[in-house]
């Protein structure tokens, strides 16, 4: 497509969507034309992201045409809009810089903040070597970063794939190819991942076998984890699992033989995931298969269309934090006509609905190509594509808007956090890039039996819930009650107010009246007719647990949600008990601070007045506490820490960075 150019003027084309309430599988709204021109294929590459709420990102290539004296033919641009359709702007260049910037891809984080991968060839695409480069956004479309470069720049670089978890965190995929005049080519997958600050490490080798590589995708899940497919040699699809630190989780697991072509993968806040395939010969049907965090596939693989019609098919998948996904392709339908079509899933897999047609020949004309589809929390899905208007003589990006589920399920919560009004910023933010908490909030307290021991900072006093959805939450919801200490009431600290709800995030957040000794706290929040419930829709808190997961409930609204853990200030081992090992642990730890790229993990255990650096008051701190433990645990009526009553544990899963528990046990 990219070669056929033509070069009269150029247009713009906006039409606001019209605002309806969403319902299962059915379009909202007309079809969104994002940008138009009259040049032929001068507009191609369609890829949309999504917030959790549904504002989205469309991002595309646009052909600028040979400039004098320049090189200069390709530029990324893109265009917000909210979660009604309405244009947020207009569009705006993401890259401009000389040569050739191809191949767009996005991805967008809860909050909106969005980052953009390209291809970029200093003089053009036909001449020179491709380098990866990405450039990050807010969620207004303001740059948070110039372009920066993603690969090593020592071979050439193709095809960038990007995946973002909800909390802004990121990891960009590549394709490298290098020559060997003794070996032969050598196609290989690279990925590199960033923190939601823009923070990176080296890139990662996913795949270096000699041989030819088709395509290849990324997916991330809530803690950080990834994982990678791609097409080998065009036989074999293979995936390859990474957690939060890109250390590979095993080798490459083999999907399927045959012809595949194609590839694209999702995964939800758990880490499960689904990829969709096709073949590159006309009779093979495009097909799915999922996954369960560890990778053992659950069922087979499952036909979305019987036969996909045409060569080369491009199927793209997503999914939402709950499991539920939705697959895009076009399709040739005649002669050198084609159409974009989508079926939506539910979470077990079933489809929610048939075959959706996006878009069809009857008034768009003989090319609708490479569909992009994003989902936000809801299950609502955009689909956006490259097309040619034969009757309008236009290259036009396009887009429309379709409902996901139509009774979204209760909230429940979907994490616990500790933190305190004192706690130093940086420190907060270390516990961020450590996976052990999150900037602001605090500590995430793990679930389960055992939640690596008790909290050893003097200056608690402050819980944070985080919900799965938008709620309506209030002060007294949450009690607090201690084993040694009694209620725990809430008072504002100075500028910090006694309760604060973030919708933006879904986390509310209490000022205890003091801060928490050595005590057995348990947490409850009001599951009843009167407590939290759904902003929208008004069902009430799934408080009750059933498994060993965040988060909370058994899919019924209704309950409460009970969790307990421990603090003991001066515990730097978590054992329990302040002893003189825990003088010698912050002895030893002496004037690190915790955000040092090699300090062990330990560190944030030992800094006990949560400053961002282990010194002389947190020694004192123990030494005060020498002897210390907590107090006898209550009667059998609760659970062990991080239970609700005598129900089953909870463990991570969420919209937001949650890590596994074993990231925060210290070292």
């Amino acid at each position: 497509m990219i070669a056929r150019l033509r070069r009269p003027g150029e247009r713009f084309f906006v039409e606001g969507l019209e605002r309806r309430v969403l319902f299962d599988a059915v379009a909202v709204g007309p079809v969104e034309v994002v940008a138009a021109t009259t040049e032929i294929g001068a507009l191609v590459r369609a890829q949309v992201a999504s917030d959790e709420h549904g504002n989205f990102v469309v991002v595309w290539n646009k052909y600028l045409g040979d400039t004098p004296g320049e090189a200069h033919d390709f530029d990324v641009f893109a265009r917000l809009y909210d979660a009604a359709g309405n244009p947020r702007g207009d569009p705006f260049v993401v890259s401009g810089d000389s040569g050739d910037q191809i191949n767009p891809a996005v991805a967008m984080d809860a909050a909106g903040d969005f980052v953009v991968t390209w291809q970029h060839h200093a003089v053009n695409r036909f001449s020179d070597f491709g380098r990866i480069m990405a450039r990050r956004f807010d969620a207004a479309g303001s740059p948070l970063s110039g372009a920066f470069p993603v690969g090593t720049g020592l071979a050439s670089e193709y095809e960038p794939h990007v995946a973002m978890n909800a909390d802004g965190a990121s990891v960009i995929t590549w394709r490298r190819h290098a020559h060997d005049e003794r070996l032969g080519d050598d196609d290989d997958v690279f990925a590199r991942k960033y923190d939601r600050f823009g923070g990176t490490s080296a890139p990662v080798e996913v795949a270096l076998t000699r041989g030819g590589y088709a395509d290849s995708d990324v997916a991330m899940d809530a803690a950080g984890g990834f994982v990678v497919a791609w097409v080998q040699d065009y036989t074999s699809l293979f995936f390859r699992r990474f957690d939060p630190a890109a250390r590979p989780l095993g080798e490459k697991v083999l999907v399927a033989n045959g012809t595949p072509q194609f590839v694209s993968l999702a995964a939800d806040d758990d880490g499960d995931f689904v990829i969709a395939w096709d073949g590159n010969e006309i009779t093979n049907p495009l097909l799915t298969r999922r996954f369960d965090r560890s990778g053992a596939p659950r069922g087979d693989a499952q036909v979305v269309s019987p036969d996909n019609g045409r060569f080369w098919v491009e199927p793209r998948v997503d999914m939402d934090g709950d499991g539920n996904y939705a697959v895009t392709w076009d399709v040739r339908v005649g002669q050198g006509l084609t159409e974009i079509r989508a079926r939506a899933y539910r979470a077990d897999g079933s489809a929610n609905g048939g075959e959706l047609f996006v878009h069809s020949i009857g008034r768009a004309g003989p090319e609708d190509l490479h569909p992009s589809v994003a989902l936000d929390a809801d299950g609502d899905m955009v689909v956006a594509w490259e097309g040619w208007d034969s009757f309008a003589d236009e290259s036009r990006i396009m887009a429309r808007r379709y409902g996901g589920a139509a009774d979204p399920p209760p909230p429940r919560v979907a994490g616990v956090l500790v933190g305190g009004t004192r706690w130093s910023p940086r420190f907060g933010r270390d516990l961020e890039s450590r996976g052990l908490g999150r900037q602001g909030s605090g500590f995430l307290v793990p679930a389960g039996p055992a939640p690596g021991g008790p909290l050893p900072w003097s200056n608690v006093d402050q819980v944070s819930i985080l919900f799965t959805r938008d709620v309506l939450v209030a002060a007294d919801d949450l009690t607090v009650r201690g084993t040694a200490g009694g209620l725990y009431g809430f008072a504002a600290a100075g500028e910090t107010p006694a309760f604060h709800y973030d919708a933006a995030t879904h986390t509310a957040t209490w000022t205890l009246a003091r801060t928490v000794g050595g005590d057995r706290l348990t947490l409850t929040l009001d599951g009843g007719p009167a407590g939290v419930r759904a902003a929208s829709g008004g069902k009430r808190l799934d408080g009750d647990g059933t498994g060993a997961a965040y988060p909370s409930g058994d899919g019924a609204e209704g309950g409460d949600f009970r969790f307990a853990f421990d603090v003991l200030p001066g515990d730097a081992n978590r054992d329990g008990r302040v002893t003189g090992a825990d003088v010698l642990r912050a002895r030893a730890l002496h004037g690190v601070e915790t955000d040092e790229t090699d300090a062990p993990p330990a560190t944030v255990f030992a800094d006990i007045n949560a400053s961002n650096q282990v010194t002389l008051a947190d020694q004192v701190v123990v030494r005060r506490s020498l002897g210390r433990a907590l107090p006898p645990a209550p009667a059998a009526t609760g659970g062990a820490p991080g239970t609700t009553g005598g129900r089953a544990p909870f463990a991570p899963r969420l919209r937001r960075q949650l890590f596994a528990e074993s990231a925060i046990l210290p070292g």
